[in-house]
């Protein structure tokens, strides 16, 4: 699944790439763009991790020519008034796209700065605007990186609410020894059934995925756990006590399953209605029929 990822033949809309600090490096973020360089003729690359010249230079001189970098690393807070800060582009993100006429991909290589730097509202709203904006050129595909470590501390929650707008979410868990690459990646259906595949693979120097293998992971059974365990009190119930407890006549419920030696419970019988005729009960003896000719 993450080699039909990288390859981007498909439209998915938002995919976000978690990393951690440590697989910061995996190049799971290089190979979607590498993908995107293949399918679109423009891709744009928001650069607030790294310069754009060292972004550009992982990648050959063909695809480095549809490659658009936007440097907001170089001057993100604007003090060098390079005119070209997060301020800026966050108030028109669309307007270095204006030459533009065919469909294309935005790669923003870190969220977590835009969140850092502002919030995790400000990284949801951009994502949204450049999705659904109907200026063109059309964005079709938008690309996030986000460091998961940077948010754990947060009560936000930062990565779940990025979560929320993403249709494919790339979870980079571990680098084993080489340049083998342990991913989750997980899938938002139109039909609304999310997939979930967990693969180990590796990664090429010209930013290709291969020798993909499933990854099972064993499920141990979880045992039960019993909440009357550490108490100060008692809740549970001997064998005894269940016993006796099962004894005792509850009032009003199941009369009729008491035994007859029972002296409360008396021998049932008909119902039987008693009818005293009052004085004042006026009575018509005639016959109310007796001017008919039968």
């Amino acid at each position: 699944m993450i080699e039909q990822i990288t390859s981007c033949k498909e439209t998915y809309g938002c995919i976000l790439v978690e990393e951690s600090v440590k697989n910061a490096n995996s190049g799971v973020l290089r190979c979607i763009v590498r993908g995107l360089l293949e399918k679109y003729d423009r891709v744009v690359c928001v650069c607030l991790s790294s310069t754009p010249s060292d972004f550009a230079a992982s990648f050959s001189a063909e695809k480095q020519s549809k490659l658009v970098c936007i440097d907001l690393f170089s001057d993100v807070d604007g003090w060098r008034e390079t005119g070209c800060n997060l301020s800026q582009f966050l108030s028109n993100p669309k307007s270095s796209l204006t030459n533009f006429s065919s469909k294309v991909a935005v790669v923003i290589d870190s969220l977590s700065d835009i969140v850092l730097y502002r919030n995790v509202s400000t990284a949801c709203r951009l994502i949204r605007r450049l999705l659904s904006s109907k200026e063109s050129p059309k964005i079709e595909t938008v690309v996030g990186r986000v460091l998961t470590e940077l948010h754990r501390s947060d009560d936000d929650e930062v990565v779940e609410k990025l979560r929320y707008y993403a249709n494919v979410i790339v979870s980079i868990e571990k680098m084993p020894v080489g340049s083998k690459v342990v991913t989750t990646v997980e899938q938002k259906l139109s039909s609304g059934k999310v997939t979930r595949k967990r693969e180990l693979s590796k990664v090429s120097t010209d930013w290709h995925v291969y020798d993909v293998e499933d990854l099972i992971v064993s499920s141990k059974p979880k045992e039960k756990l019993d909440p009357t365990a550490n108490l100060t009190f008692k809740l549970s119930l001997t064998d005894s006590e269940k016993e006796a407890r099962s004894r005792v006549v509850l009032p009003y419920v199941h009369q009729h399953l008491r035994p007859e030696s029972d002296s409360r419970a008396s021998t049932a019988s008909g119902g039987k209605i008693f009818y005293q005729p009052d004085e004042a009960d006026d009575f018509d003896e005639e016959d109310p029929d007796d001017d008919l000719d039968i």
